[in-house]
């Protein structure tokens, strides 16, 4: 927890000298001190919450329920004007599509953390929250700042992670780069590759991203914060127009990974998994097969673990195992 402090402290302290109006921060060192005993004593209340309603990992399901919105601000939340926040956030096709907001459904996964996160807020000082909520825009942007911002936070992670070596700037950019703009980057890898695999349908449909991207609007008089700022945005909204219609789950080829994907019953191996030891075209064909082949069996091994088993042939949401089985 000291750790964390320092950290903090370390941050407030670039903010004060960067702040030369002293517009926003008050040199003060009971300020700082109170500003970071609020965001510790929220965090550690919200930690204890999650750690006390976290549901046993033999059923991730137990106890959901879908309710409506007018239910969720009645008889679970009655804090938050949930009606106004979803039509803050749903772009304007959803709205239009959902119509009246207090008659739409939502899945509410643990409703004893909501209850217990909304009992929190409503009991906490006036001037902790403020802290708080300041807290989180401002760890929400610091990783846009200058190196004394990011040298402070790879001291932090060679604490609590044993982080070796900080990450170059370009590499975190490239990072943002990739998840904005993976469709695009996969088809690029998957040319260069030049090997036969599998790839979603529709990658190298350029009318389709050209239609997706229509609304993302970057060039290079921005800086790399503008940029995050605009396209996080623009994923957010992106995300939320899914609801208008069926999810097409499209998974990043040129990623190193293999995983089992339990709402389809699948199994994805990412074609940036085929380089080093699991795959090369001087290898004999039982080496390639060999070592993919021990990755798919360790995947169709989760299709039966604790949270694979409680999804069907068809990846529905559905207890199938009879009492002996589950036994």
């Amino acid at each position: 927890m000291e750790a964390l402090k320092v950290y903090l402290r370390k941050v407030l302290k670039f903010l004060i000298e960067d702040d030369v109006g002293k517009k926003f921060f008050a040199n003060s060192t009971a300020e700082i001190e109170r500003r970071i005993e609020s965001f510790v004593k929220v965090e550690t209340a919200v930690a204890e919450i999650q750690n006390n309603t976290d549901k046993h990992y033999d059923n991730v399901y137990a106890g959901d329920k879908i309710v409506t919105v007018h239910e969720l601000q009645n008889n679970i939340s009655k804090t938050i004007n949930w009606s106004r926040y979803f039509a803050h956030i749903f772009p304007e096709e959803v709205l239009a599509a959902v119509g009246d907001l207090s008659k739409m459904e939502v899945h509410v996964s643990i409703i004893e953390a909501i209850e217990k996160l909304e009992a929190l807020s409503r009991n906490l000082p006036g001037q902790v929250f403020a802290d708080f909520l300041q807290w989180r825009i401002i760890l929400n942007y610091v990783g846009f700042l200058d190196d004394r911002f990011i040298d402070a936070r790879f001291e932090l992670d060679q604490f609590l992670q044993g982080a070796q070596k900080r990450s170059a700037r370009w590499y975190e950019c490239k990072s943002s780069v990739e998840t904005v703009f993976s469709p695009i980057l996969d088809a690029i890898y998957l040319q260069v590759l030049g090997v036969h695999v599998g790839y979603m349908d529709n990658l190298f449909n350029s009318t389709k991203w050209q239609k997706y991207y229509k609304d993302l609007y970057l060039n290079s008089t921005m800086n790399f914060p503008e940029m995050a700022k605009i396209a996080t945005a623009w994923s957010f909204q992106e995300n939320l127009l899914q609801l208008l219609e069926p999810i097409e789950i499209e998974f990043s080829g040129f990623i190193v990974n293999g995983f089992y994907y339990a709402l389809r019953n699948s199994i994805v191996i990412t074609a940036g998994l085929l380089q080093g030891a699991f795959f090369n075209t001087s290898f004999p064909r039982a080496l390639n097969y060999g070592s993919l082949g021990n990755v798919i069996g360790h995947e169709i091994t989760h299709g039966f673990d604790n949270n694979g088993r409680l999804h069907d042939g068809e990846g529905r949401v559905r207890d199938w195992w009879n009492n002996e089985t589950e036994a």
